[in-house]
């Protein structure tokens, strides 16, 4: 677990330190799905995490400085209460999944993973479950390399080259939908800006 934290820390820039949530932004937070993503979808420099239970319980929520919220030890301490729920976070910079994302979503076991933005939210799941470290690693990595060139392809013939500073989020995000199409990994994007529902 050693290296997968230093990935964790290297891709995210460092992991930030714990702000505590007052009893009243955690109620509020906890309330529902749609108050939440409400509430973290325009924090900036902060990620925050939330997440309910099969019924739409809110039962965890945490928020740190910088760019990942480490829960890896909640997780552990009560991984039941985790499988099958969905998890709801922001992401300051309006980018989709990480890998680490991924890898947490598959090892908590969870039914759904959600990021909001000021201009997008994102979800992946399984089409039919729980997503799990296996079903992630037999089901799904074999079309990686794949899903990459796809991605790489496509960008190439619409003229977003590497260098370009769109690049990395686009091409993550037509790596993601190549899977979502030739696999049983689902996967969302929707532009706010398209709906006018940002604030």
């Amino acid at each position: 677990m050693e290296e997968e934290e230093k990935r964790i820390e290297q891709a995210s820039g460092g992991l930030g330190k714990e702000i505590p949530l007052s009893v009243g932004e955690r109620k509020a937070l906890l309330r529902s799905l749609r108050d939440a993503e409400g509430m973290i979808r325009h924090d900036k420099g902060r990620e925050t995490v939330v997440v309910f239970d099969r019924e739409g319980v809110g039962f965890f929520a945490k928020r740190q400085q910088g760019q990942v919220v480490n829960m890896e030890q909640e997780v552990r301490q009560n991984k039941a209460r985790f499988e099958g729920a969905t998890l709801t976070h922001n992401h300051p910079g309006g980018t989709s999944f990480s890998p680490s994302d991924i890898d947490m979503a598959c090892w908590a076991r969870l039914a759904e993973m959600r990021i909001v933005s000021t201009n997008y939210d994102y979800s992946f799941s399984k089409h039919d479950g729980n997503m799990s470290e296996e079903w992630w690693k037999t089901e799904i990595t074999p079309y990686v390399d794949a899903a990459r060139q796809s991605a790489r392809l496509l960008l190439a013939e619409v003229g977003v080259n590497e260098e370009s500073e769109d690049f990395p989020f686009l091409y993550v995000h037509e790596a993601y939908r190549h899977l979502a199409r030739i696999t049983d990994f689902v996967y969302t994007k929707i532009d706010r800006r398209k709906r006018g529902d940002t604030l």
